[in-house]
């Protein structure tokens, strides 16, 4: 029986204790100040917010009026995006939230018939695109040329490098070319293009399927070691 009593005791405290910190809502917090600061005054004749007939109100069923206008024009902030797969940055947009206090303050001391504009204030995102560009930054570049004429070594080029785009490292995770690009064969839909072959009599260039891959992979590989990452294992 005390367990129980005493249980229904806590309950009962949390009851009051509750009841004692929230009194009423926002709107009726702004309605008891305005009531102060206005008295027993109605809104002037005719007075317009947005094309709705604000005139000849008293306070409270003004402020109740107001949050319907707020609820109807506030806009949320949006946060700025950064797509996992291109990188790219979606901008971020504030937002406004209508301001019932001072709205209605304006309505207030308007005169008989104006249009009043409603006053907002501004809403702001919490991750901005300052904020996101700020956190990518650029540790590693490296720069090699090739002859854009020579289309089949271009085309390889283009295919290799497709691959490794936006490819996503985290820390502590490895990268393997090989592994990412695959197989530069014909069947794989790489072309017939110039390729540099050690032979006893020396380096020789013939015609090799995927010729070109080898400079995407020399020029990550530099940029690699200007990024300061770990090279776990190379082969020519």
């Amino acid at each position: 029986m005390k367990a129980k009593y005493g249980l229904g005791m806590v309950v009962l405290w949390t009851v009051i204790f509750t009841a004692c910190v929230y009194p009423q809502n926002a709107g009726g917090m702004v309605a008891n100040r305005l009531e102060k600061k206005f008295k027993n005054m109605t809104s002037p004749s005719s007075v317009m917010v947005e094309g709705k007939n604000m005139g000849d109100i008293r306070i409270r069923r003004l402020v109740k009026n107001v949050l319907e206008l707020k609820d109807e024009m506030d806009i949320s902030p949006t946060d700025a995006r950064l797509d996992p797969y291109t990188w790219e940055i979606t901008e971020s947009v504030s937002g406004k939230a209508l301001n019932v206090e001072k709205t209605i303050e304006a309505i207030m001391i308007a005169s008989e018939g104006d249009d009043v504009f409603p006053i907002f204030n501004d809403l702001h995102p919490k991750v901005t695109t300052e904020f996101l560009q700020s956190k990518i930054r650029e540790i590693g570049i490296y720069s090699t040329f090739f002859n854009k004429e020579d289309e089949a070594r271009s085309f390889n080029i283009k295919k290799a490098s497709k691959a490794i785009h936006n490819y996503q490292l985290s820390p502590k995770e490895s990268f393997s070319f090989n592994e990412v690009v695959g197989n530069c064969s014909v069947e794989k839909g790489y072309q017939y293009a110039p390729i540099i072959l050690k032979k006893e009599e020396g380096s020789v260039k013939e015609l090799g399927e995927g010729g070109g891959v080898c400079q995407v992979s020399s020029t990550l590989y530099n940029a690699s070691l200007n990024a300061t990452l770990e090279i776990l294992e190379r082969h020519s």
